[in-house]
């Protein structure tokens, strides 16, 4: 980047636009703010690929090859799981290598810890195996202060809670609200962990270790956004399906307290986290606790589960936009696209042609957020959201309707006309937004 403002900066001075008093304090002005360079990414991801590699291939070693290991050679193999610290110790003058041979010997303390329980007979519930990982997680963090030894702590204290509900849990109880609830709003917190992004974007973040642990966390949350999304709504529709059996399988006092776990820890974790800026996390608590009172079964319950949806997301891109970062603004708005597609499956399976009216105007409030807020990722989003709603209209709704070559006939002028209706109204908009936005 700073090789890239040189070459422009250079280029401007041979043509005259600036003088060379002028291309000195622009020289002077970048030198000062340019942050100093890390590590390469390609290093950077063949050592976190390394470590995980490591990790992983001893774990499902000693998984595979459990019982034709001999007593001594689990033992051997124990000392020599304990020995991936003391080799990152050693190389304490390569940073990068020892964090990532510290953060292997972490992965694999969990078969460390079995390993030695199978050696010394030590007949316990499996999620105290879990848990004692965790733990060791926690003292790897708090005496090396490392994003990866965070990052796992992150991971494996989650963990262990889920192992130890599914542990009390009686079998063929259906799936578990309480644990889809919790991971749900823990991914939304790690997905804020970090702080709203100065107004001067290169001070954010000046590279201590603590800002790496946010911007890990909120990685984490990303990653688990989706898919945990999917799993609460799979599980309160088992859940509501099988509510009879499933409450007289479960004890209610264990029932409440998995619930106030599954809100108040994710809750303090936000305040720890954000501090002045957790009440927002108290939304995402409401946003979930008002979607648990859907009945999934129904149809048009559902579909009100689903605008649901869409509200958090268009929320969840706000929440982006305050805080200055894209990335976040930007899951957001897909998010949005993903729910406005659930939408439109539902309208079209059941030919409910008042929704389409309903996603028209989803549309158009991210397009007035976007002009209100100068986002043109907004705007895209609304442009693209309307002619999604567009498409599913026509191909549900008015393509049955006609023959073959005049629905190809319409197909082609929907794609051409409306396309270039859509583009320019599209560019229009993105012209209308301030300077500083677009």
């Amino acid at each position: 980047m700073a090789e890239r403002w040189q070459r422009i900066l250079e280029t401007w001075q041979k043509a005259g636009v600036v003088d060379d008093a002028t291309a000195e304090r622009i020289h002077a002005f970048e030198s000062a703010r340019e942050r100093p360079r890390g590590t390469p990414w390609p290093a950077l991801v063949a050592v976190i690929f390394g470590a995980l590699s490591l990790g992983a291939g001893i774990l499902l070693f000693v998984a595979a090859h459990w019982d034709a290991l001999s007593p001594l050679s689990r033992f051997v193999l124990l000392l020599l799981l304990g020995a991936l610290h003391g080799v990152a110790a050693a190389a304490h003058r390569q940073p990068l290598f020892s964090r990532a041979v510290h953060a292997a010997g972490t992965l694999s303390l969990g078969a460390g810890i079995y390993l030695s329980a199978q050696i010394f007979h030590l007949h316990e519930r499996w999620p105290t195996g879990v848990g004692l990982w965790a733990f060791g997680a926690i003292v790897a963090w708090g005496l090396l202060r490392h994003t990866p030894q965070a990052l796992l702590t992150a991971l494996l204290v989650p963990a262990w809670l889920v192992s130890e509900r599914v542990a009390v849990l009686p079998r063929g109880s259906g799936s578990d609200v309480a644990v889809a609830q919790g991971l749900f709003l823990l991914s939304v917190v790690y997905l804020f962990a970090r702080g709203a992004r100065p107004l001067d974007a290169d001070g954010a973040e000046s590279g201590a270790e603590g800002g790496y642990t946010r911007r890990g966390l909120s990685v984490l949350g990303a990653l688990g956004l989706f898919p945990l999304a999917f799993y609460l709504f799979a599980a309160l529709d088992d859940y509501q399906r099988w509510a009879s059996s499933v409450t007289a399988a479960r004890s209610e006092s264990v029932e409440f307290v998995a619930h106030a776990l599954a809100f108040t820890l994710p809750v303090g974790l936000g305040v720890w986290l954000r501090r002045k800026e957790a009440w927002r996390v108290l939304g995402v608590v409401v946003w979930v606790a008002v979607l648990s009172l859907f009945d999934l079964g129904r149809p048009h319950q559902h579909l009100a589960a689903l605008l649901w949806s869409f509200m958090a997301a268009l929320g969840m891109a706000l929440w982006g936009i305050f805080d200055r970062y894209r990335h976040l603004a930007l899951l957001g708005l897909l998010a949005a696209i993903v729910v406005q597609i659930a939408v439109l499956l539902w309208a079209s399976d059941r030919e409910e042609i008042w929704v389409y009216g309903v996603c028209v105007l989803q549309a158009a409030v991210v397009v007035a957020g976007g002009m209100r807020f100068t986002s043109k990722d907004a705007v895209n989003t609304g442009v693209v959201v309307f002619g999604l709603t567009v498409a599913f209209f026509y191909f549900s709704t008015v393509m049955d309707k006609l023959g073959r070559s005049l629905s190809l006939i319409g197909l082609g002028v929907l794609l051409l006309g409306g396309g270039f209706l859509l583009e320019r109204t599209r560019r229009r908009l993105l012209a209308a937004l301030p300077q500083e936005g677009a």
